[in-house]
């Protein structure tokens, strides 16, 4: 497996950027995992934002050990720091993904993909603003993922809401405050996964997968395990 190199960054420091197979099985995994966690028969639909967490990462455990993939591994939430050199850490991320085949070339012990997830509600302001503001803006601010070409956003869509609401209430939130998140707003890759693209300090480019996941009922393309990068 070849990890290619999209530039240097901090001295010391390797630069991440998964090929589109990683990518790809990434993404199935959150959605075949939450498809699996909401069967169980302990899921909460009326929980808050850690339970519904703790039962997405458990459920991709579930579809990645289905699939027989030992080389993705699902962390429990860590500590992460935005630099190397931070003695103290200044964030924590909720499902941090390590690749033995990235850690194999690289030797690089921190997260190879962050997942960041929230609830979210289109017709909720707040729900929107933590969407971005504690969402998407740490990895446009370099809090996390700071060395990745790739991060990964996780919308809980409480009840009522529908994916269309929720992509239109966020690029509403974008459109009006540039400074939180700059560059393109989210749009529709394929059925079940949106991407956008925000630029860094020293020109340098992040792209965020964002999966958008029903707490209750069904949609349309649930149960699909084809994903591209696109």
């Amino acid at each position: 497996m070849s990890i290619p190199f999209g530039q240097s960054l901090a001295v010391g420091r390797p630069f991440i950027c998964l090929v589109e197979d990683i990518v790809a099985v990434l993404l199935a995994t959150t959605h075949e995992g939450w498809e699996m966690a909401r069967q169980d028969s302990k899921f909460d639909p009326s929980a808050l934002e850690v339970p519904f967490t703790e039962c997405l990462r458990d459920g991709m455990r579930a579809a990645l050990k289905s699939r027989g993939l030992k080389n993705i591994v699902v962390l429990p939430g860590t500590e992460s720091r935005s630099k190397p050199s931070l003695r103290i850490p200044d964030g924590r991320t909720d499902i941090p993904i390590f690749v033995t085949d990235v850690f194999i070339e690289m030797e690089e012990h921190d997260p190879h993909a962050i997942i960041e997830c929230k609830r979210l509600d289109g017709n909720d302001s707040d729900l929107v603003r933590e969407y971005v503001v504690s969402g998407i803006n740490r990895f446009c601010s370099g809090q996390y993922s700071s060395n990745h070409r790739y991060g990964f956003m996780v919308g809980y869509l409480l009840a009522g809401t529908t994916k269309s609401v929720a992509v239109a209430a966020v690029n509403k939130f974008i459109a009006k405050h540039k400074s939180v998140a700059e560059e393109l707003a989210m749009h529709q890759s394929q059925p079940d996964v949106w991407k956008s693209k925000h630029l860094r300090e020293e020109n340098d480019t992040i792209f965020l997968f964002h999966s958008f996941l029903k707490v209750k009922g069904t949609t349309k393309n649930e149960g699909s395990s084809t994903f591209q990068v696109g």
